[in-house]
């Protein structure tokens, strides 16, 4: 037993070994020097960057595919009203990603299919941020989603009206659109606009929504179904902190286009031969030719004159089922951080971005077939890889919002010098940015290349890191245009109201 506490009182000092006499005091080791100015902790990183003589490996890559280019894109809605849809905004400028009027444009489907069938059993309404910086044509692809809604008869929330929505907005019309065009005004928890999100949160799945209303104090509102298009710029994100919206459960929600394509700054794409909105009536005609399977659609009840604060909605007339197939996301790995979130995406967006792609036969039979789910499945896969991104550039502080400034600008200017890189972020101390591009550099977010190595004092030069070629999917053959079909009316007079299911009594 004394040997054995013998062998606890060896202390490690250097590279030498030796026995602790009990009389004498416990040796402790020195405190490392903690550098006083803010050149001696540059001086220091620099030291440390010097002595990384190893390459910087690549970041392993998940197993998922490559997403769709813009050319894939293109092919994969030719011939559907997305189609179209995306070829009239093109016309103002075809510098425009495709990801972004086709968002808009599944936009407008969610607005027709949630007044009329259920997918699943769900309201197959939509969530959808289009993440894109100035004069990269979101407000384009947005403005022909609002020009439309009046053909058919669907309401429009614009951003002049969330405090009614906060009050009981829904109640009027469940299946409105919320158009808002700065989402990160909502960010702000001490904004009253930030009590928007759980009421959006809440209505996207539930069968029920309570608010407070101005003319009865309490508003239960019954399967609300609202449509929400959201646009925004990634760089004011990330000034705002982005994390609000993962921590209140909406970006689960909500599919993510994200365009981080690099442009000029204070540049405006010009509008060909004078035009400023997109032509609706091709996008009219081919709306009304594709969803012409659609039953007729359900109106919105009033007010229950016995109950006041309590307003129902019928149920929908149909409901479609959905085939089931070993989809992409059965068959490869994606990050555990945003496991939980596809899910949600793959059972609930899944099927509403088949549905251009299944015949009419199928969809009123209440129908998709895996055939075209396979189509639905490269859509989705590019927002993946947005909705992946977007998560990883998530700021969750001050710390990180320095190291995502920092990627951001070595991302639209690559190869600058360290002094350079200081002053394109500005507005933070020495000490911080260099201790945020030592994280970055060391999270494999950048890389750097020393110059005039051997001198006194040598310089660095920062790239982004470079990406290692994913694998591809075949594609896949253009679908043929559907035939016409007798038009699409959804405007219907208005019925009487319809009493409250009994499951859903207060």
């Amino acid at each position: 037993m004394k040997d054995a506490i013998g062998d606890l009182n060896w202390i490690s000092e250097g590279s030498s070994n030796e026995q602790r006499d009990p009389a004498e005091p416990v040796k402790r080791m020195p405190k490392k020097e903690v550098p006083s100015s803010f050149a001696a902790v540059l001086k220091s990183v620099d030291d440390k960057l010097k002595r990384m003589a190893e390459p910087i490996p690549v970041e392993a890559r998940h197993e998922m595919p490559a997403p769709p280019g813009d050319e894939e894109l293109m092919e994969l809605v030719q011939g559907t009203a997305i189609g179209t849809f995306v070829q009239q905004v093109h016309e103002i400028d075809k510098r425009i990603r495709p990801i972004l009027p086709i968002t808009a444009a599944y936009m407008l489907q969610s607005l027709l299919l949630s007044r009329s069938v259920t997918v699943r059993g769900k309201a197959p309404n939509m969530y959808a941020i289009i993440a894109a910086p100035r004069s990269s044509g979101k407000t384009t692809s947005a403005n022909a989603v609002v020009q439309c809604l009046p053909h058919f008869d669907i309401d429009f929330i614009d951003n002049s009206s969330e405090k009614t929505i906060i009050k009981g907005g829904f109640a009027p019309n469940p299946w409105g659109l919320l158009s808002i065009n700065e989402l990160q005004s909502y960010l702000c928890p001490r904004s009253w606009q930030s009590k928007v999100l759980p009421v959006l949160t809440d209505a996207f799945d539930g069968i029920v929504v309570s608010s407070s209303s101005e003319r009865s104090g309490k508003c239960r509102i019954f399967n609300p179904a609202p449509s929400v298009l959201a646009l925004g710029q990634p760089d004011l994100f990330i000034e705002s902190g982005v994390g609000t919206l993962s921590y209140t459960g909406f970006l689960a929600r909500t599919l993510v286009a994200l365009d981080d394509t690099v442009r000029a700054e204070f540049t405006r794409i010009p509008a060909q031969f004078g035009k400023q909105h997109a032509r609706i009536e091709p996008i009219l005609e081919a709306y009304r030719r594709d969803y012409a399977w659609l039953p007729r659609p359900m109106i919105p009840s009033s007010e229950d004159p016995l109950r006041k604060g309590t307003f129902s909605h019928p149920r929908a007339l149909t409901d479609i089922s959905v085939e089931t197939h070993p989809h992409l996301w059965s068959r490869h790995s994606f990050p555990d951080a945003v496991a939980g979130d596809m899910e949600r995406h793959v059972k609930n967006y899944l099927p509403l971005l088949s549905i251009p792609f299944e015949s009419v036969e199928n969809l009123r039979k209440g129908i998709i077939t895996a055939k075209a789910q396979e189509r639905g499945e490269r859509i989705l896969l590019h927002y993946y890889w947005s909705f992946v991104k977007f998560m990883r550039d998530m700021p969750e502080s001050e710390s990180e919002k320095l190291i995502s400034r920092i990627v951001t600008a070595v991302n639209k200017r690559p190869g600058m010098l360290k002094r350079e890189l200081q002053q394109r972020v500005r507005h933070c101390k020495p000490r911080d940015f260099a201790e945020a591009l030592e994280v970055a550099t060391s999270r494999h977010k950048v890389r750097y290349e020393i110059i005039n190595y051997g001198t006194k004092d040598p310089d660095f030069k920062f790239f982004p890191v470079e990406a290692e070629p994913m694998a591809t999917l075949d594609r896949l053959p253009p679908i043929e245009p559907r035939p016409a079909e007798p038009a699409f009316e959804p405007v219907v007079p208005a019925a009487e109201p319809s009493e409250m299911p009994e499951e859903l009594s207060i």
